[in-house]
């Protein structure tokens, strides 16, 4: 997928440079914002391999992202998945304290996880803004 992106990227710069009128920044700008979004999505991939532990806390999370990916298809994020996430992250903060290392590690991984779904979100929004 990284390589068809840079190819699919070049491409784009390569007709943009061969118009008179540069009417293609919005296909550089998206094209470069697709590829943020591939490196959220490879990054929060690397926390999934993190996590080695059935514990509640991932299996909701697990929970939201399904959501999200129903409802990744729409033209808006929602305000409900943005606050849905908050409210998961507020959860989060009121769990008591991990007993073992294992626990505790899970949990960050959990919380970067979140950390990574909410700015991949951000970064689909901003595409949207820019693009309207």
């Amino acid at each position: 997928m990284e390589d068809k992106l840079k190819e699919s990227y070049n491409r784009v710069k390569i007709e943009s440079e061969n118009q008179l009128i540069s009417k293609k920044y919005n296909h550089i700008h998206y094209m470069e914002s697709r590829i943020i979004q591939y490196e959220i999505l490879y990054h929060m991939r690397r926390c999934f391999e993190r996590l080695y532990a059935s514990y509640n806390q991932t299996l909701i999370a697990a929970d939201l992202t399904d959501m999200i990916a129903i409802n990744f298809q729409g033209l808006e994020i929602s305000e409900e998945l943005s606050q849905q996430i908050q409210e998961y992250r507020s959860a989060l903060r009121l769990l008591p304290l991990p007993l073992t290392r294992e626990e505790f590690e899970n949990r960050a991984t959990v919380y970067e996880y979140l950390n990574d779904l909410e700015h991949f979100l951000n970064a689909k929004s901003t595409l949207i803004e820019e693009m309207i």
